[in-house]
């Protein structure tokens, strides 16, 4: 038995399918605009402490830099006691503070980092004040409303296993 479907049902199948991607395609460009406002996650704990050369604390370069820059607006620092990284750290995590969302950046991160979804090694002033200038990019990024490139969200902060001080 031979069916044909009547053109006015074709033709309506195909303008809500064409609607729907034109809903699809504004939410996936607004979900990759540029943050305007991130959350750097700098990892405290002793592991990641302990494998630092001297005096060096990765929290404190990163507040001293925002001190002394005056480009702080829009970046929040933030403490952990342990991303569960020790063998790499000090480890430093860059979060979309408008959604709660860890980024991942292509360029700036090996696969490794990618991986665990955090930059490792931060153990001395030219990594922090690196990761401070992408930081920084990415927010003029937001304040022009260009999209994110390069970078990928890799999911909610919040389902990591970070152990996160109490308030």
């Amino acid at each position: 038995m031979n069916r044909s479907i009547p053109s006015t049902t074709i033709l309506a199948r195909a303008a809500c399918l064409l609607v729907a991607c034109s809903v699809l395609s504004d939410s996936l460009v607004s979900a990759l605009s540029s943050p305007s406002s991130l959350k750097i996650r700098v990892c405290q704990g002793s592991g990641c402490l302990g494998k630092c050369r001297g005096a060096f604390d990765p929290l404190e370069s990163f507040e001293k830099l925002a001190a002394g820059t005056g480009d702080s607006d829009g970046i929040r620092l933030e403490e952990t006691f342990c991303m569960n990284q020790c063998k790499r750290g000090p480890n430093v995590r860059m979060i979309n503070a408008d959604n709660g969302n860890v980024l991942v950046f292509d360029d700036a991160m090996n696969e490794t980092e990618a991986g665990r979804k955090a930059f490792q090694g931060v153990s001395n002033d030219g990594r922090v004040e690196h990761l401070w200038g992408i930081a920084n990019q990415l927010l003029a990024k937001g304040a022009s409303g260009s999209p994110m490139e390069g970078v990928a969200e890799k999911g909610s902060a919040d389902k990591l296993n970070d152990i996160m001080p109490t308030k």
